[in-house]
């Protein structure tokens, strides 16, 4: 081993002592600090005798400088005057342990303590927090308390929700901070309680509606009657589609007669159709008494009952003066759903004809086609008490989210309500408040059943160009990262799934139409008019068949729907989606056909019930007709996802489980996409599969033997 020589060994010497040296002083200062923050403790806590200096004199060490070692050394001779003598004092009063007579014992910390309070049912709220033995020692004394060891939460009466905010708020003051997550206002309970109390009001209906009118009710068209008096008119009738929801808001028009003039207003393909049922259900009302709105220039009589639409009084909304509005004490609103969007010019108007009215009654089967926040606007329309604001209604039903983007270079945010957030809560309010709802299978055990289906039709036809334009379309959906781009292509890809799938959907129904027997008949539905031509064309040629779409006015409407409901011999109803998803009775059909998708579920669900609805004898079966590498692919999950959403609000009692998804039956690199424009419905997991059971693919003859 090499030897170290005599200069280097100095020079590791020299470097010790100096790193020991500047230890000892770094320790010195330390001590310095200390001892200098325990003499400024003990004046600061002298006792009062008279003898106590002022807070704005310092000791010599106080005026020390902290870095100067130097001085501290040299200070340690100098003469002790009353300011060292008293820190002195001090010091070794803290060096044999005990603390100054007059020091305040520092208050611990609060304890945060994070709560969650909900709805259970209708009568009853449960708290959800972590564990602080002082919130449960006031739990012990509620009469109405009930403890779920699985779900370690705590349930209470409605009736003691006032005394546990109280409670709350007093151990909030000691030394608990308590957090709420989520919690419920004192005046929505007592909404809830006063709701309650309003349903067990007793309502003899015989009191004001005559006997033939009762003869014509179900059991639960009666309920529905009362439940609309005892709400005093203002509510909700939120009825499964084709459960009569009509004849019992004529029923509780009957009751509060007094409060008319009344207007309705309705899409414009149902306006003769209320017409019709008015006169039938009011024998003393005549066609003089009804009036009809048709043009945007014509002048509103003063007459009992006005027919409106929801697009016209938008056309004509400069003209509904306070004067006019203040006419009518009573309105209906029939597809409230109509009126789902709050900036919307339809709901504006519809709101400014309705402040005057005394009454007010929604009726829809679907009250929110695809979100909640689509609720709000209808909700605050008959009990604006209910909810503060829509701010408030979507932070905690709507999951809102506060997002920022830039427009001409300045940063601007706004706030998203497309998510959904505490269904059941949801439910529980809206049902024990302002809404009823009855389904088909709880009220109408008679009535057929409805089976759905899904087809795969045989793209054999393509062309290798057209497959690729297909493929484009879906990979530019799926990856751009460029919503305008994104929202063009998809557009695109709508209208050519449309057109590439003519061929097969012909072929389809032509089979169709061969092998039913003559007492069978077909609803058919469209979207794109490229589709619903080439249809017409192949039935012109040997099948008797109607077609409505929204160039055909309501009364030819209404009476091409008679023909088909009246002559067998007119095979096929053929209809446009939109237009003729609502207000139609068609229950002569037995089986619709969808020749396309389409994005909102509530539109769906409701044009399969132009067949399936009372007076329907037959059981209904509804097929999708699907292709593969088309946009199908991308819708179907996507309305499957919105109708769960639905159905935990209650909103909707439809479900795509079950049905036969041959899409599904894909080969493992093609994957089922979630999302459809992102700006629109903000859904981002594209792998998102829905859970539908597989089987085999029916087959026509199958299906047929079924009819």
């Amino acid at each position: 081993m090499d030897t170290i020589d005599e200069e280097t060994l100095k020079m590791i010497e020299e470097k010790r002592q100096k790193a020991i040296e500047l230890l000892k002083r770094k320790r010195e200062q330390q001590q310095q600090q200390q001892q200098e923050q325990q003499r400024a403790n003990s004046v600061n806590n002298q006792p009062d005798d008279g003898k106590s200096t002022s807070k704005y004199f310092r000791t010599e060490n106080e005026k020390r400088p902290m870095n100067n070692v130097s001085n501290s050394n040299s200070n340690q001779n100098a003469q002790p005057n009353s300011f060292t003598q008293l820190n002195d004092r001090n010091k070794s009063t803290k060096t044999n342990g005990i603390a100054s007579s007059t020091s305040l014992p520092s208050k611990p910390p609060k304890r945060t303590i994070k709560m969650s309070v909900k709805l259970l049912n209708k009568s009853r709220f449960h708290v959800e927090f972590t564990y602080e033995e002082e919130i449960i020692k006031k739990f012990k004394h509620y009469e109405t308390r009930q403890y779920d060891p699985i779900k370690k939460t705590w349930s209470f009466s409605l009736t003691e929700f006032s005394r546990f905010m109280t409670d709350m708020k007093e151990l909030n003051g000691k030394n608990i901070m308590i957090v709420f997550e989520k919690s419920l206002s004192e005046s929505l309970i007592k909404i809830l309680i006063e709701n309650q109390n309003m349903r067990k009001l007793k309502i003899d209906l015989s009191e004001k509606l005559d006997d033939d009118f009762l003869s014509k009710l179900y059991p639960y068209q009666r309920d529905g009657i009362i439940f609309g008096v005892q709400r005093n008119g203002k509510c909700l009738i939120a009825d499964d589609m084709g459960l009569g929801k009509t004849i019992q808001s004529i029923g509780i028009a009957k009751w509060f007669r007094n409060d008319w003039p009344l207007i309705i207003i309705c899409p414009s393909s149902l306006r003769y159709q209320w017409k019709e049922k008015l006169l039938e259900y009011f024998p003393d009302i005549n066609e003089s008494d009804i009036f009809i709105a048709t043009k945007v220039k014509e002048i509103f009589p003063r007459v009992s009952i006005t027919i409106t639409s929801y697009d016209l009084i938008v056309r004509m909304k400069d003209r509904l003066t306070i004067e006019t509005n203040r006419f009518y004490r009573m309105i209906i609103m029939d597809e409230s759903h109509y009126i789902k969007s709050d900036d919307s010019q339809r709901t504006n108007v519809a709101t400014q004809i309705a402040q005057s009215c005394n009454r007010i009654i929604l009726l829809t089967g679907t009250p929110a086609l695809s979100r909640p926040i689509e609720l709000f606007p209808q909700v605050n329309l008959i009990a604006p008490e209910l909810f503060p604001s829509k701010h408030t209604f979507g932070q905690r039903y709507c999951q809102a989210k506060q997002q920022t983007f830039f427009r001409n270079g300045r940063s601007m945010s706004v706030w998203n309500y497309k998510g959904a957030d505490n269904l059941d809560e949801l439910r529980i309010i809206l049902e024990n408040t302002i809404m009823i709802r009855r389904l088909k299978k709880d009220v109408l055990n008679e009535l057929p059943t409805k089976k759905r289906e899904m087809f795969l039709l045989s793209m054999d036809h393509l062309t290798e160009k057209e497959l690729a334009v297909l493929n484009y379309h879906k990979g530019i959906t799926k990856n751009s990262k460029q919503n305008n781009q994104r929202q063009m292509v998809a557009f695109e890809w709508f209208h050519k799934t449309a057109e590439l799938k003519i061929q097969a959907v012909n072929e389809y129904l032509k089979e169709l139409v061969n092998k039913t027997d003559d007492d069978t008949q077909i609803i058919c539905f469209c979207h794109h008019s490229i589709m619903m031509n080439a249809i017409e064309d192949m039935l012109k040629k040997k099948i008797s068949y109607i077609r409505i779409n929204g160039t055909i006015n309501a009364k030819n409407r209404q009476q091409a729907c008679d023909t088909f409901q009246n002559e067998k011999k007119y095979k096929v109803a053929l209809l446009s989606l939109t237009a003729c998803a609502t207000g139609l009775n068609l229950t002569s059909a037995s089986i619709v056909i969808f020749t396309e998708l389409y994005w909102t579920p509530g539109v769906l669900a409701q044009a399969e019930d132009r067949a399936h609805r009372i007076g329907q004898s037959k059981n209904v079966d509804v097929i999708y007709l699907v292709a593969k590498n088309t946009m199908d692919e991308m819708l179907w999950p996507m309305l499957s996802k919105k109708l769960e959403t639905l159905n935990k609000a209650g909103l909707s009692r439809d479900t795509y489980d079950g049905t036969f998804n041959p899409l599904d039956m894909a080969d493992e690199n093609q994957s089922l996409l979630t999302e459809f424009f992102n700006y629109l419905d903000n859904e981002n997991n594209l792998n998102d599969n829905p859970t539908i059971e597989t089987s085999k693919q029916p087959a026509i003859e199958s299906m047929l033997k079924k009819i």
